[in-house]
């Protein structure tokens, strides 16, 4: 994500800057997933050094492709995702891809079910992110959570 980032700043472009910002993002994220844990049986996270420039979200009847590699010199708010069913060439292709990612060593994995605590949160985001989340940082991430999610669901037209 931040080689998609830079290239969208060209010569400008602050490393440190995005890297601040993609830390921000991967935060609002990890507190948007806890905050949506009721809606799914559990929800694995694979933490690994050099991922895949694309980013795949996979549940039971579909995956979703975030396309970071295939920007074409254009800049978008967001990258352009695709979506693929159950039973398609790609859909199978993504799940043996992570399947396989999870049985390596060296992937950390994390899970978060309906009955994971605030507490047991709070422990597994400073593992994460390497970083503690006090109460008020929490807070203020789950607000940045619901304005990105209201502000994304305006964008793509999803809302009433």
């Amino acid at each position: 994500r931040a080689r998609h980032l830079l290239r969208i700043e060209g010569v400008a472009g602050d490393y440190d800057r995005i890297r601040t910002q993609l830390l921000d993002e991967i935060s609002i994220g990890l507190v948007g997933l806890f905050i949506a844990r009721t809606r799914c049986d559990s929800m694995e996270i694979a933490v690994i050094a050099n991922p895949p420039q694309d980013r795949a979200e996979i549940f039971d009847d579909s995956v979703w492709v975030t396309l970071y590699s295939a920007v074409a010199g254009a800049a978008a708010l967001y990258p352009r995702t695709l979506r693929f069913s159950e039973g398609s060439f790609i859909y199978d292709m993504q799940r043996a891809e992570f399947q396989r990612m999870r049985e390596t060593r060296s992937v950390q994995k994390f899970t978060i079910t309906p009955d994971t605590t605030r507490q047991e949160f709070l422990a597994l985001f400073e593992k994460i992110t390497g970083s503690p989340l006090s109460d008020e940082g929490f807070g203020d991430l789950e607000r940045k959570f619901h304005s990105f999610r209201e502000e994304f669901t305006a964008v793509a037209g999803l809302g009433s």
